[in-house]
């Protein structure tokens, strides 16, 4: 597979540290191979909140927090509390669906063209 295509020069390679703190696609304006990086930053887990207990917990922490001094009701302060981090977590998946959707050619179903389509060849 390696060099099967004439004309069509490949280099594989770690990206730069700009490449990499700064999320820049190889330049390669200079240069007429292709450049495959090695992708370190697991964007796949980041639409799942993977790696983002801590920064969830406090965000769940101060919320409750600032209810319970505001209210002076812990039992509101909770259930506020609870009801943020729902939404959140909706609105995550919600948004992480329809760009995954976006970025990968997948159609997401949300959209009533794409239902007529599928309930046309009798998909749906």
């Amino acid at each position: 597979v390696d060099g099967s295509l004439d004309g069509h020069e490949y280099v594989i390679r770690e990206p730069t540290y700009w490449e990499r703190l700064l999320g820049l696609p190889p330049d390669m304006a200079q240069t007429r191979e292709s450049a495959f990086v090695f992708a370190h930053e697991q964007s796949f887990s980041q639409a799942l909140l993977y790696g983002h207990e801590w920064d969830l917990s406090f965000l769940e922490a101060l919320l409750f927090i600032f209810v319970d001094m505001s209210l002076k009701s812990p039992f509101a302060a909770a259930t506020i509390t609870y009801a943020a981090s729902a939404l959140l977590a909706a609105a995550r998946a919600r948004l992480g669906s329809s760009n995954l959707a976006l970025k990968t050619l997948i159609d997401d179903g949300s959209s009533s063209e794409a239902r007529r389509g599928a309930a046309a060849l009798g998909v749906l």
